[in-house]
């Protein structure tokens, strides 16, 4: 009915609405984290990397979705002007290196352990998603894909 379809579509925007909420919670947790934290190694190079990395997968986007070269202006589908998107880019780069780093001191300083049940649990369902029949098989695809040879599994 109209109105069954009308309760399921408030559902679903309530739904929306609490996610957006979570994930701006969370944003703004990452943020207060990075503010607080001190740096002692210099990040320039990793962001900078990063940036070209982004810069990189972005124009790709852009070729492979409009069909034609010209990544170097996916900024005008923005709004923005090629130096307010470079920062844009540069915010997000830098946002990305510095959480990664603060994630992983709160790993190491809360001592947060993965148990064998997670590990497994995380293989099989890149097993499935990935169609892999065999865990030895999909450590081989990750291994070839990765560019790393030679070495032992852990």
């Amino acid at each position: 009915t109209v109105e069954a379809y009308k309760e399921n579509i408030k559902a679903q925007k309530q739904s929306e609405k609490f996610e957006e909420a979570e994930i701006q919670k969370e944003d703004e947790l990452a943020k207060k984290a990075i503010e607080n934290a001190t740096f002692v190694i210099d990040l320039t190079e990793e962001m900078d990397k990063a940036l070209a990395n982004l810069k990189n997968n972005l124009d790709n986007m852009y070729i492979n979705s409009v069909g034609v070269d010209g990544a170097g202006y996916y900024y005008l589908a923005y709004g923005m002007s090629a130096e307010q998107y470079e920062e844009h880019l540069r915010q997000m780069t830098e946002f990305s290196v510095k959480y990664e780093y603060v994630r992983s001191a709160i790993v190491e300083a809360e001592r947060f352990e993965v148990t064998d049940e997670e590990i497994d649990t995380l293989a099989s369902n890149l097993m499935a998603q990935y169609g892999y029949t065999s865990l030895n098989d999909l450590y081989e695809a990750i291994k070839s894909q990765n560019g790393v040879e030679g070495r032992e599994k852990n």
